[in-house]
């Protein structure tokens, strides 16, 4: 009732001044308005439509006001409220701001780090760089090995990084048994297989078979390890590596550097993290899916460095066993 109440008297007013600007303008017929009901031609106009002004020519309140909500038109200074810049609006009022600007009209800008921030103090609610958090983003989300992003609390995990799961959790949650570190997010499931000599839905449980080498254990008993397929009698040949000798090397090198770091332990996880980048571990692609990878675990207070490596690439001469290179060409 109330607002149909300030309706009435905005719509009055609003008519009263467009009369008036028709007189200005050199017209004496105010067109009989007394208010805005008596207005035709669905809206307030400036004339009705039996007035002698041509009423093809009358305009209507949106169109004198800029298509202003008629409701949000100032009844002292019969101005259409604007948004100011940076703002979200709601009925004529900045209610937000967009990101990256804080204060009343939402004229400041938040500090370059931040990528939104609080709108009163211009601290940071959100930070532009990945795994960052704080007031001033300058703290890190892994406050334990795990943990990849967080809220600005810098406590409450979102996203783990490969190789751990359950964020709600702090991400504690790991899977070294699973192929590449590769588990779910939410309950550490396995997403493509185990390692060889485990099973289970999350490879936490030891294969129980004994197998011929090369062959492995497996839920479905003994099975060709990657890098071999099925050949004739049950037996497993070597697939083709389809590399060079030169990446064949790179693959060994790194595969040795990797199986060297899973014995250091380090007193900080910026420490090993460092170690961890410094060797770019790989896979090779499916179906061979030889190489090594790496992640960084917390063991007894101190920061150790968890690994899989495809045993057979640290074997004698691999890269001539598997035909990408031949004895004069080997190096490592």
């Amino acid at each position: 009732m109330l607002k149909n109440i300030i309706i009435f008297l905005v719509l009055n007013i609003v008519c009263s001044k467009a009369i008036n600007i028709h007189v200005q303008n050199g017209v004496t017929d105010d067109c009989g308005l007394t208010s805005c009901y008596d207005c035709t031609n669905n809206g307030c106009l400036w004339c009705n439509s039996d007035s002698s002004i041509n009423p093809n020519s009358c305009w209507a309140l949106s169109d004198i006001f800029d298509n202003c909500d008629i409701g949000d038109i100032d009844v002292i200074s019969y101005e259409c409220p604007t948004c100011p810049p940076n703002c979200n609006c709601e009925d004529g009022t900045c209610t937000s701001c967009t990101a990256g600007f804080y204060g009343e009209n939402c004229d400041l800008e938040c500090d370059n780090i931040c990528d939104q921030c609080d709108r009163i103090t211009g601290e940071c609610t959100s930070c532009i760089q990945l795994g960052k958090c704080g007031n001033a983003c300058n703290s890190s989300c892994v406050t334990v090995p795990g943990c990849e992003l967080c809220q600005i609390n810098c406590l409450n995990c979102t996203q783990c990084i490969r190789g751990y799961y359950n964020p709600s959790m702090s991400c504690l949650g790991n899977c070294p048994s699973c192929f590449n570190f590769d588990c779910n997010q939410q309950n550490g499931d396995c997403q493509s297989y185990c390692m060889p000599g485990w099973v289970g839905h999350d490879c936490n449980e030891i294969c129980e078979g004994i197998c011929e080498k090369p062959k492995v254990c497996s839920a479905t008993g003994c099975v060709c390890p990657k890098g071999y397929q099925p050949g004739n009698v049950e037996t497993c040949v070597k697939v083709d590596l389809g590399i060079s000798c030169e990446q064949c090397e790179k693959l060994i090198g790194v595969a040795k550097m990797a199986s060297s770091m899973i014995t250091q332990t380090f007193e900080t996880y910026e420490e090993a993290k460092e170690a961890l980048e410094e060797i770019s571990c790989f896979f090779l692609p499916p179906p061979i899916d030889l190489g090594c990878a790496l992640l960084v675990a917390a063991q007894a207070g101190v920061y150790a460095i968890a690994g899989q490596v495809a045993e057979v690439l640290l074997e004698k001469d691999f890269c001539i066993e598997w035909g990408s290179c031949n004895i004069s060409h080997v190096s490592v």
